[in-house]
């Protein structure tokens, strides 16, 4: 008789684990696993193991669909993330654009040096365009220093809403996971009857508002002033 018992329990695992989405279950937070609740299930299971068999049939649809409602949370978290993150950068675009002109601009102005009509002109262009390009270099450094900072405080700020939109899924996902395992544990030991009901089986999928939002703080860089278009010699 034990043996009978010990090979249905076996069986009943197995089924379990052919019903749930396992490759998603091995990912959850070790307090929640499903297999170490199995394993801390197992004389409840032996002593009735129709009623344990029906209780699974009832509960594993729920924990896998939470399971996957949080999975799905998670990847929107990450998705609404890397849109804002791209947007961050996108938005730069323009003064990047500013930049690189400036920059074309100053080195126009110096290749125009060996074309000056005397020697003498040659040497007086690069000594006044090396100054003057050299301011532009420095004003497009300091600029460019600043919009870094923005954009990183930026970024950085993304990612501590990606953490907080992270930790509210996984707080969700272990309420619904307690009850739900609780629910089970109570049903193996015969201490509630198997539910009636037919048990849900949509799962449901996070939406883009369910992240937590970026804060208003978090705004494009602010553009810089275009700089002064360089002095060219004739």
């Amino acid at each position: 008789m034990a043996f009978t018992k010990s090979s249905f329990v076996f069986i009943t695992v197995c089924v379990a684990l052919a019903m749930a989405n396992t490759q998603v279950l091995n990912k959850l937070p070790a307090n929640l696993n499903f297999l170490d609740f199995m394993s801390s299930s197992t004389d409840s299971m032996q002593a009735n193991p129709d009623q344990s068999m029906a209780c699974f049939s009832y509960y594993i649809p729920i924990i896998n669909e939470i399971a996957q409602t949080y999975a799905a949370e998670l990847s929107n978290c990450t998705n609404v993330a890397t849109a804002a993150e791209l947007n961050a950068e996108a938005a730069t675009l323009a003064v990047r654009t500013s930049y690189a002109s400036a920059v074309n601009a100053s080195c126009a102005a110096l290749t125009l040096c060996p074309k000056a009509s005397t020697v003498e002109d040659v040497f007086q262009c690069y000594i006044t365009q090396g100054v003057d390009q050299s301011k532009e270099f420095y004003t497009i450094s300091t600029n460019a220093t600043m919009q870094l900072t923005d954009l990183v405080e930026m970024i950085n700020n993304i990612k501590s809403q990606q953490d907080i939109c992270n930790t509210q899924a996984e707080v969700k996902y272990e309420q619904d996971s307690a009850v739900a395992y609780g629910n089970l544990n109570s049903c193996i030991l015969g201490n509630s009857a198997v539910p009636t009901t037919a048990a849900p089986t949509t799962t449901t999928t996070a939406s883009s508002s369910s992240a937590a939002p970026v804060s208003s703080s978090s705004s494009a860089p602010t553009t810089a002033a275009p700089v002064d278009e360089p002095t060219t010699v004739a």
